[in-house]
């Protein structure tokens, strides 16, 4: 596990520009009609150029002390994104390969003018992109004010801009830079897996059988990368609200908390699995594929169709500390909330072979919106929307003939709209709001006349157009003695 914390570079650099003291300084080079005219000289290579500037020595000293000098001294034609001596920040406290990295932020392997840039991303010579934005004195790459542009040169062009830029970590550098992040790494990698590459093997004969046979190459591929979102890709973007292992603790408790009472109250059979269970669903939610460049921007519910919706709202919002990415961006809190009907853990009963149950065992068992035809396996949350009394159904299994007494549980202490169970040809009111303890709770007595499926409708209560939302973890059937 690396330890070195790629977030160090953006804390060294705050140090650095607050100790400096900048300034926005005039553009030195002419500015009409939103292009700068060109300046320099077409016979020098840049890095005769800058060798000689009394104003980029100190760059130009990052460049050798990090071979970037050769570079330029090829046959390759570049774009230079050169800091004066004078804004030029002390990097003694930076490690060989941190040099290298922000010396090669500020090179591209191309010849670009500003008349060429559309304000968009450039890719630098290390991966990362740098973010091309117009602004009413020319042009800015990052955060970084372009003060002098286009000085063309034989093999390229320099611009000269105020600060030196500090490369950003991506979404996977940041996770693999912090211990914090060790379980929710370590929950991504085990998600590689190695597959056949067909396309880049090479055939090598056909078997007995006439299959072909290859000189098989393999690749890692990662399922969280393909599915969720592909954090280190530097070419898409990303919201992540950061999982810290302390972080996924506490949105469980959270969730425990709203949807038990407390642990305490949780069943026998919720254990490690359960808890895993979560913690995946969790880590399938942090990421977003949207970008929101600002905590007021997020939308209600944080949701990539993966796992849980999260609840973001004016509250967690205060919380947010936002973390800029290279490949979107990162926002840390204490801990995040799970929707209600997202959240759900399996409840098994085993008091007696008679007993009859319907378990929930995953969010396929949540319907919204039933009409009066819906039809369901199980229960967990259902949010409907009451047009006259919408109701869903589901089957319990064939019972025996018989006296029985009808139990439920609805462990959910936030959602208490009332609703109607029938069963067995009657039907029973149930208004969580009655009950102080929500578990096993004794509806009635119905009487079983032949052998068969049993099925149990639950109708919401409520006015047509109104919004209501109940919860249920099981329905039951005890026989009577």
């Amino acid at each position: 596990m690396k330890t070195r914390n790629f977030l160090a570079y953006s804390a060294k650099a705050l140090a650095l520009w607050a100790g400096l003291g900048l300034s926005l300084q005039s553009c030195e080079e002419a500015y009409e009609d939103g292009r700068y005219s060109p300046s320099g000289n077409a016979d020098t290579k840049i890095s005769e150029w800058l060798s000689v500037q009394g104003d980029y020595s100190k760059f130009y000293g990052l460049l050798k002390e990090t071979g970037f000098d050769k570079t330029l001294q090829g046959e390759n034609v570049m774009t230079v994104w050169a800091p004066k001596d004078d804004v030029f920040p002390d990097l003694s406290a930076y490690s060989a390969e941190e040099k290298k990295n922000i010396a090669g932020y500020h090179l591209n392997f191309a010849s670009l003018f500003s008349r060429n840039l559309e304000y968009d991303t450039v890719r630098s010579i290390n991966g990362k992109l740098l973010k091309i934005s117009e602004t009413s004195n020319g042009f800015r790459v990052d955060e970084a004010e372009v003060l002098r542009a286009d000085i063309a040169l034989r093999d390229g062009v320099v611009h000269g801009i105020d600060r030196l830029m500090m490369p950003k970590a991506s979404a996977m550098e940041l996770l693999e830079g912090d211990e914090a992040y060790a379980k929710t790494l370590e929950y991504i990698l085990s998600k590689n897996e190695k597959v056949f590459d067909r396309e880049n093997s090479k055939k090598i004969g056909v078997n007995e059988e006439g299959l072909s046979v290859y000189d098989s190459l393999w690749v890692t591929e990662n399922g969280y990368f393909k599915t969720v979102g592909d954090l280190p890709n530097e070419d898409s973007v990303y919201t992540m609200i950061l999982p810290t292992d302390a972080f996924v603790a506490a949105s469980f408790t959270d969730a425990v908390n709203r949807y038990y009472g407390s642990e305490e109250n949780l069943p026998e059979t919720f254990g490690d699995e359960q808890k895993a269970m979560f913690s995946e669903m969790l880590l399938k939610s942090v990421v977003s594929r949207m970008y929101y460049a600002d905590a007021m921007d997020l939308p209600d519910t944080l949701s990539n169709g993966k796992g849980f919706r999260l609840i973001t709202g004016d509250a967690f919002q205060n919380m947010l500390e936002k973390t800029p990415l290279s490949n979107g961006v990162a926002y840390a809190a204490d801990k995040v909330t799970a929707l209600a009907m997202d959240f759900f853990v399996p409840v098994s009963m085993n008091e007696s072979e008679a007993v009859v149950e319907a378990v929930v065992k995953s969010r396929d068992g949540i319907v919204t919106e039933v009409s009066g035809k819906g039809k369901a396996s199980g229960a967990a949350v259902m949010a409907v929307t009451a047009e006259g009394g919408d109701w869903v159904e589901f089957s319990l299994p064939a019972q025996a003939k018989g006296a029985y007494t009808v139990h439920v549980a609805s462990h959910n202490v936030q959602l208490k709209a009332p609703f109607m169970v029938t069963v067995g040809g009657k039907s029973f009111d149930f208004d969580p709001a009655a009950f102080a303890n929500l578990v096993n709770v004794e509806l009635g007595q119905i009487m079983i006349g032949e052998y068969g499926e049993q099925t149990v409708r639950l109708t919401l209560k409520g006015e047509a157009g109104e919004q209501k939302a109940f919860t249920l973890d099981y329905v039951k059937l005890v026989p009577n003695e």
